[in-house]
């Protein structure tokens, strides 16, 4: 299997160079005898080497009209983060959350098989009707920038046997809205103790 990708604790440490050095790399070896160079950017994986994914390439920002390099975070001219729920006008409402979550665990899911999902984990949409919106929601949230043609906030699309996936960008947004709400609970947890105190 090899090259193999960054583990776990690596990839934290290589996400946070790539974050300060947007053209970031990393190389991989197929063997010992370092014949041959695998050069890709930390996201890639061994499947996408060969195709780039459609909506982590390079981007124009909508905010400053910069080109910025693949697989960035932020913009190089203002700074704005291409995955930031703004950014994307991405619904906030935990409903959508748990929609792009079951998604994502759950890989290329049909609605009913998203239905089920959220009925075994106690979460909403249950009801067809409700959660038939919200797929559609989260579909049509793509726009293309009127300016540049490049699509944005694309979360959710369907494959060919046109089961719902979650995007590379659905998920990034998932993982930001994750992280935000583990700070949320700790500050929450923070002030109930210095109240006590």
């Amino acid at each position: 299997n090899n090259p193999l990708p960054p583990c776990g604790a690596c990839r934290e440490w290589l996400e946070k160079i790539q974050e300060v050095s947007q053209g970031f790399y990393v190389l991989t070896y197929p063997d010992l005898k370092f014949s041959q160079v695998h050069e890709r950017f930390l996201f890639w994986s061994e499947e996408e080497e060969s195709m780039q994914p459609e909506d982590l390439g390079p981007w124009t920002c909508r905010q400053c009209g910069r080109r910025n390099m693949p697989m960035s975070r932020e913009c190089r001219g203002c700074m704005v983060s291409r995955f930031s729920l703004l950014y994307n006008r991405a619904p906030t409402q935990q409903r959508f959350f748990d929609v792009l979550r079951a998604l994502h665990e759950g890989g290329p899911m049909s609605m009913e098989d998203v239905r089920s999902w959220l009925v075994t984990a106690h979460r909403s949409p249950q009801s067809d009707t409700e959660l038939s919106r919200t797929l559609q929601r989260l579909e049509k949230n793509a726009r293309a920038d009127s300016r540049t043609g490049e699509v944005y906030g694309r979360l959710v699309s369907r494959d060919a046997r046109g089961l719902f996936c979650v995007t590379d960008t659905g998920v990034r947004l998932l993982e930001r809205w994750n992280s935000s709400k583990g700070v949320q609970k700790r500050v929450r947890e923070h002030a109930a103790a210095a109240a006590v105190a």
